[in-house]
């Protein structure tokens, strides 16, 4: 059910992004329905194999759900190339970033090769939420990774850098159960990884207005993390984890 939720925050963020990138570029086309769809589905079966219980590892549910995220992510980034309107040529830097990406899946997923040997990425706790955040900006960036405009990598920063202090509130709202597994908010502290929560979001802010030149009014991305960070204080565990991919929600908006 959750993983439903982050597949339809994904549409909204993804939504978000162009929308930001027509203030510079008002001859941006839309995106079709088709590709929302694609994006929305593959992330939320991204989201599903990577909670899914480590204990569980032979269900059959499993398969399909690599197998629906094989199809649906193919399809995606199939579509995003086509929105973009460009020939194909090897690119090797965006052909490198979709590499690491594809790896970064298959080696933090639990049916990894690598688990087996000790080297899983789930095995440390600060790669884990920067797995998921680079995963996340680049599935949302994929049809302007084709397009390629001259602020991309900017965008993918401060994309990061608002992912990773989301995916770090799920840490701390799952503090409990994590008790005896290794997180940022069971080895740092609830307090540390507020903390550095925060940092990420003030820095993400400062690049926006940095690198755009106030285009964009200052804010907007505080504003939507707003909510997530006040329900935490308020320990509302639920509201706190809706709210989280609510944020990705509220930031189209804001946009």
């Amino acid at each position: 059910m959750y993983s439903l939720v982050s597949g339809l925050a994904m549409v909204f963020y993804i939504s978000a992004i162009l929308h930001f990138v027509r203030i510079f570029d008002p001859t941006l086309q839309k995106l079709s329905p088709q590709i929302i769809a694609m994006g929305a589905i593959s992330s939320a079966l991204f989201y599903c194999i990577m909670r899914w219980p480590v204990d569980n590892r032979k269900s059959p549910y499993l398969f399909a759900a690599f197998y629906g995220l094989l199809l649906s992510g193919g399809a995606y980034v199939i579509q995003s190339f086509q929105y973009a309107q460009v020939k194909w040529h090897w690119n090797g830097m965006w052909l490198g970033l979709l590499l690491i990406t594809l790896l970064a899946v298959v080696f933090y997923s639990p049916q990894s090769l690598r688990e087996r040997w000790g080297l899983g990425l789930r095995r440390y706790y600060l790669v884990k939420p920067m797995v998921v955040s680079w995963c996340w900006t680049i599935w949302a960036l994929m049809p302007l990774i084709f397009i390629q405009p001259p602020f991309l990598l900017n965008l993918m920063l401060i994309s990061f850098l608002f992912v990773f202090a989301l995916v770090l509130l799920t840490d701390i709202i799952d503090v409990q159960v994590d008790q005896h597994s290794k997180t940022m908010a069971t080895q740092w502290g609830i307090a540390a990884t507020m903390g550095f929560v925060v940092c990420c979001i003030v820095l993400s802010e400062f690049f926006m207005a940095y690198f755009f030149e106030g285009k964009v009014p200052f804010g907007k991305l505080m504003m939507a993390s707003a909510m997530p960070l006040a329900s935490l204080f308020l320990r509302k565990k639920y509201l706190s984890s809706l709210l989280v991919d609510g944020a990705l929600v509220i930031l189209y908006f804001l946009i």
